[in-house]
Order: C-alpha cells, then sequence, then structure tokens
C-alpha cells in the first residue's frame, strides 16, 4: 500500500502507526485484522481491532478524529479510505474499494491506495459471505513489512557539488535552445558553474555576451549536466536551491531521463520543474515512446493538460501535469 502523506499527513500518520504498533497507548499492531465486511464491487473494511464488529473505534489522536480533507476522490477500485459513523468520527476502521464510488466523495477520506495486490483483493471480494456481509472464512490483511528509511545514497553538496557529473559539450541538438553548451573546465573558466563564498553551487547562463541573433552558428553559453550514475528505481531525489532562473528567453529545467542516453526516449524522461521565459506555473512531464498514456482520471495534485506521453506527438509534448499558479517563474525562483 502507499499513503498519501502529502495530502492526508495526519490520516495517513495515524493508519501507519496503528498498522507498526509504534503507538503505544493500546494493542495496536492487529489494525490489519479480518475483514469485518465485504460487499462485492464495493469494498472490503477492516481495522475494528478492539471489538470485531465494526463498533470499534481508536485513533493515535483520540478515540476518534475529524476528516482531514476530501481532496482524493473514490475513483476506482484499491483506494484505501477511513470507515466512519457519520462526520468526523475517524477512527481505526478503514475500507478499501472494490469499484468507483463517487457516492462516497465527500463523505470518507481517501489516504491511500493498493499498489501491488488488486488480484488479492478481487479474492477477497469474491469470499462467500453471511449476515452482515461478514466472510464465512477467515480473511487476513497483515503487515509484512514498512519500507525501510532512506539512506544517502548520492550527495551533491558543498565543495564536492560538480563531482560526479557530466557536462554536455555543444549546442543543444534535441530542443530549440539557442544555446552553446559548455565543457565543466570552460564553463568554469567563465564561472558559469562555481561555488559562491556561503559555499553555494551556482549554475547559470552567460548573461553578459551581446550576441549575434543574425549568426546562424551563435549560441549563448550555459550549463547542462546529467549525473554519472543513475538512480535506482524507488529512489528519493530531492533538490534543495535557493533560487531559481526565470525571465524572457530562459529556459531552466530539472529532469531525469532512462539510460544510455542515446537511447532517447526508449527508457523515458521526467520533467520535475520546468518551463520557459515567464511561465507562472510549472508543468511536469513525461517524454516516451509510442505507447505510454495518462488516463484522464488519474488522481494527481494538479491539472492534467496533455495526456499521450509518445515523444512525436503535438511537437514532443509529453504527458503534462500543470501546477498551480507561482510554482514556477518569479514568485517560484526568488
Amino acid at each position: 500500500m502507499e499513503l498519501f502523506s502529502d495530502i492526508a499527513p495526519k490520516t495517513a500518520e495515524n493508519f501507519r502507526q496503528l498498522c507498526t504498533g509504534e503507538h503505544r497507548t493500546a494493542a495496536s499492531k492487529a489494525i490489519l485484522t479480518s475483514s469485518i465486511s465485504v460487499v462485492r464491487d464495493f469494498m472490503v473494511q477492516g481495522g475494528d481491532f478492539l471489538n470485531g464488529d465494526g463498533t470499534g473505534s481508536f485513533s493515535i489522536y483520540g478515540d476518534k478524529f475529524p476528516d482531514e480533507n476530501f481532496q482524493m476522490k473514490h475513483t476506482g477500485p484499491g483506494l484505501l479510505s477511513m470507515a466512519n459513523s457519520g462526520p468526523n468520527t475517524n477512527g481505526c476502521q478503514f475500507f478499501i474499494t472494490a469499484a468507483p464510488c463517487d457516492f462516497l466523495d465527500g463523505k470518507h477520506v481517501v489516504f491511500g491506495k493498493v499498489i501491488d495486490g488488486i488480484l488479492t483483493l478481487r479474492k477477497i471480494e469474491n469470499v462467500a459471505t453471511g449476515p452482515n456481509n461478514r466472510p464465512k472464512l477467515t480473511v487476513k490483511i497483515t503487515v509484512a513489512a514498512q519500507n525501510p528509511k532512506y539512506t544517502i545514497a548520492q550527495d551533491f553538496s558543498g565543495s564536492k557539488f560538480f563531482d560526479g557529473w557530466t557536462f554536455t559539450n555543444g549546442n543543444d541538438a534535441k530542443n530549440y535552445g539557442n544555446v552553446a553548451y559548455l565543457a565543466k573546465d570552460a564553463a568554469m573558466a567563465q564561472q558559469l558553474a562555481y561555488l559562491n563564498p556561503a559555499g553555494n553551487a551556482i549554475i547559470k547562463v552567460d548573461n553578459t555576451t551581446v550576441g549575434s541573433p543574425q549568426d546562424p552558428a551563435y549560441g549563448r553559453a550555459s550549463v547542462k549536466m546529467n549525473t554519472t550514475e543513475p538512480f535506482t528505481k524507488g529512489s528519493l531525489v530531492v533538490m534543495d536551491a535557493l533560487h531559481f532562473p526565470y525571465g524572457c528567453s530562459v529556459w531552466p529545467a530539472y529532469w531525469s531521463q532512462g539510460s544510455p542516453e542515446d537511447s532517447w526516449p526508449q527508457f523515458g524522461e521526467i520533467d520535475i520543474v520546468e518551463n520557459v521565459n515567464l511561465a507562472p506555473v510549472n508543468q511536469m512531464s513525461l517524454h516516451t515512446s509510442q505507447g505510454c498514456t495518462l488516463a484522464s482520471d488519474t488522481q494527481v495534485t494538479g491539472k492534467i493538460v496533455s495526456n499521450d506521453c509518445y515523444n512525436n506527438t503535438n511537437g514532443n509534448q509529453g504527458c503534462i501535469i500543470q501546477m498551480p499558479e507561482n510554482s514556477f517563474g518569479e514568485s517560484f525562483g526568488r
């Protein structure tokens, strides 16, 4: 299961602590216990480790805690949502949807989803039931393990920031930028890649040379870097930036791509922070080979702008999720 800790942090943390037993006020590690209700094409409910009949209530915040928000909707199977007896009565009980349940929107807090186990959910859903939809067979969901804590695999900071990167050298062959990327030594010699007195890494474009727009070979000097070591699946990548470029003719980007680079777009590209000029919103996007699409009903925190991730569709637009105002540009960059 994946918990939506960024969207419903209090609800997700309540579930997590009850599952792991970290909250020591009660013997709560049995929250994922025998299902108390199974309704085909609707849901599987559990979590009452107190009474086992759907009447028990307990949380790490007390007997009950308020509805956090209703941002996520019951759009399909495999969504983890809080069971309750009315507004603001959340405790230890939860259910997993087996189908879209939009009639529950605004009444139950969705705080996670099943990411590996939909087939198991279907098997539970088809167990024979008796009175009050209780399964006739013992159905248990248990916590096998919690993902371990992250450890730092790669660290780019301070005096070693520019170690472990490959600098692109040459013109921009894959996009439309009027730019000339510099090799590491040249970029550092021209103060386009350096450490300032505070120890912060500076990566910038040449903003002093007067170029010649009439010269088709002209490109403004800039920097493009790729890590020499790949990030494995499941990695958490964090960027801590004091400033992000913005302004006319500026095209900053923080992104990743599959390796090797010359196989693009076979193994995909993920644009994490990117836009151009004076745009005030960030556009996260995927660029892939043919056949990858983003479902229109996918739950995202932004707005889906385009669905086809194939790089040859709409001029390599990719499938785009647009974030709210001030997620890019001047307000974001300062």
